[in-house]
């Protein structure tokens, strides 16, 4: 099986805990494959622009929480790629190992990214035709 058909996208971040006060959305729970993470950042791009462009040989979630991305996946081994992934607020994409990964995100976005093993150079991969 393609690297490709074990990438998970969610429609929504699942409901953690609602009340009056504020509601709880889980980041990532057993639904999208991904259990722990060893290091997780917040990415606020400056300008509109394309991230990305490597693969690693572990787990990565992305969850967008304003804004908006379009991802772009390819196997490395079977070069199988997929259509484009648009995301939008709250919604969360599950890479697995070996699947190279680029994506358009427009300014005024913020994402979180999960990383399932401490951050190690990626291997640079480029994906073509990546439009905005």
């Amino acid at each position: 099986m393609s690297n490709i058909g074990k990438v998970v996208v969610s429609d929504s971040a699942p409901l953690g805990k609602d009340d009056p006060r504020r509601t709880i959305y889980l980041a990532f729970d057993k639904n999208c494959d991904f259990q722990t993470a060893e290091e997780a950042t917040i990415i606020v791009p400056k300008l509109a622009t394309v991230l990305g462009n490597h693969w690693h040989n572990f787990k990565e979630l992305f969850v967008i929480v304003k804004g908006g991305a379009t991802f772009y996946l390819e196997d490395i081994d079977d070069r199988m790629r997929t259509e484009r992934i648009v995301l939008a607020p709250f919604q969360r994409i599950m890479i697995p190992p070996r699947v190279a990964h680029a994506f358009t995100i427009s300014e005024g976005s913020i994402i979180l990214a999960y990383l399932e093993k401490p951050f190690e150079p990626p291997i640079p991969f480029f994906l073509t035709e990546l439009s905005f």
